[in-house]
């Protein structure tokens, strides 16, 4: 619980430096935020606070499981997208790839992205190595 706490407060914290910037928390919780865990619950809470959206509710047809263990015959939902805003995703889906060695499936948003000309350009934008001049893509850093 701690850890998830301590996650929470430094994703908030960015999220309140940076918060004319869109923002997407993708990855594997480990819990199904359909329980009433505590950390589910947790997380719950904390998207809500922070007004973001979990991409598999706007899409319900991508809402299914997303870890499979075939010789356990177990699955569950536990790996999630939340974005800050829902006008910006056009898509999401959970794949099942033929050739996928984990038990996670891959998750799949199409972002709709705009970016302002100086912003490309350099001009009165941020650097070409982003902000605090930390490398971008497959730039280092």
């Amino acid at each position: 619980m701690l850890l998830c706490n301590d996650l929470l407060a430094d994703i908030s914290s960015w999220r309140e430096r940076f918060s004319h910037c869109e923002c997407f928390v993708v990855g594997d919780f480990n819990v199904d935020l359909a329980t009433h865990d505590v950390v589910a619950d947790q997380i719950s809470s904390f998207a809500q606070y922070s007004s973001l959206a979990r991409c598999d509710q706007l899409f319900p047809a991508a809402n299914t499981a997303t870890y499979v263990n075939f010789a356990l015959s177990h699955s569950s939902h536990i790996d999630f997208m939340f974005v800050s805003s829902v006008f910006n995703v056009l898509d999401h889906a959970v794949l099942d790839p033929p050739n996928n060695f984990s038990g996670h499936l891959p998750l799949l948003a199409t972002i709709k992205c705009s970016i302002p000309a100086s912003r490309v350009t350099g001009q009165g934008g941020l650097s070409p190595n982003g902000p605090n001049g930390i490398g971008f893509g497959n730039r280092t850093i």
